[in-house]
Formats: C-alpha cells, structure tokens, sequence
C-alpha cells in the first residue's frame, strides 16, 4: 500500500490563517511590499506584491478586507490625538455625501419639490450644519492631557489654607529632616525652599 500525501493546490501557496493575517494587514492600510515582507518573516513565505494585491481585491475577499478595516477604525476612533487625521478624514467623506445629496435634491428644481422632498432638503441641511459643527470643534479641541488628574481637596482650598499647608508639609518635613537625612532653610524670599 502506498501512502501518498493529501493533495495540495500548487497555486494556493498561503494557508487560511495566513491569508487572513494578508487580508488584516491590508484592512489595516499596510501595502503590498510591506505585507510581503512580513509574510516572510512571520511565516517564512516568500509571496509576491502582486500576489498579494491578487489576494487582497479578490472580490471573495472584500467582505474581510472591508471586516478588518472596520474595526480597525473603529479603535482608531477611541485614539485622543494620534489619529486625528483619520476622524477629520472621515468628517470630509461625510459631508461630501452630504453635499452630492443636497445638489441631487436641488437638481430637480425647488419649485418641483413635493413636501416630502422639501422636508428630506431641510433634514440634509440640518445635517449638514451639525457635521460642521462636529468638524469644527474636532479641529479646535486640545488636547486633554489632564483629564483624570484629581486635585482632591486641594482643588477647593483658597490661597490662604494652600500657604497654612505649605507650611505644614514643611515642619513635617523638617522633623523626619532633623533626624538627619536633609536639612533646609526657612523660605526667606518667598520663592521656595533652599537647601543648604
């Protein structure tokens, strides 16, 4: 009895885990060289540029193509800064479809606009003026590098109270200092302490 090995395509040369990890980097934005090459150091596959385009446009791989780039952005959406570019990006696209769809209502002419078409113009533009709006405070928002920085109690004392535990933290430090590990002066100018 002979043993024979299971039959393997000649012209499927990536298995299905590592087509799927083409197709994610692809969804990702990466190209084709770059894909390429990390195929060939993850997997030690030597694959084409074009075989890897070949791959990524295949229409039965779009619904993955398209599967991965979706949740690729979506976590670029949760990036504060970094990925600023994208959403703006995507605010663009919005408002071009948002515009191509208005000119399409205004082509027909608004004296033969039914009620029903006047009402959808006004909801688009509505639209409109709210994506603006989005698209505005997106480009003027900082950064908020501070945001779940707590000041506690010390938040909501006045300047006086702040001094009193200046000056308290001080003499506390002075006693654990006295017993030799540092030593400073009294705060003569007001700028601080000094060290001697």
């Amino acid at each position: 009895m002979e043993i024979t090995a299971p039959f393997k395509d000649p012209r499927k040369k990536l298995s299905d885990d590592q087509r799927m990890f083409v197709l994610r980097m692809y969804g990702e934005g990466h190209n084709p060289p770059a894909i390429s090459r990390e195929v060939k150091t993850r997997f030690n596959v030597d694959i084409h540029r074009g075989s890897v385009e070949a791959t990524c446009n295949a229409t039965k791989n779009q619904p993955y193509v398209k599967h991965f780039r979706d949740a690729y952005l979506a976590r670029v959406q949760e990036v504060p800064i970094a990925n600023k570019r994208i959403r703006i990006d995507d605010y663009q696209k919005d408002m071009e479809l948002l515009n191509k769809m208005i000119d399409k209502i205004k082509s027909i002419g608004m004296d033969k606009l039914t009620n029903k078409g006047r009402e959808e113009l006004s909801l688009l533009i509505h639209r409109k003026c709210v994506l603006k709006s989005e698209i505005r405070e997106e480009m003027e928002k900082k950064p908020h590098l501070f945001q779940n920085f707590n000041l506690g109690i010390v938040g909501e004392m006045n300047d006086e109270t702040l001094h009193a535990r200046k000056q308290e933290l001080i003499a506390k430090f002075r006693g654990t200092v006295d017993r030799g590990i540092a030593r400073t002066e009294s705060d003569t100018d007001g700028t601080g302490q000094e060290s001697i």
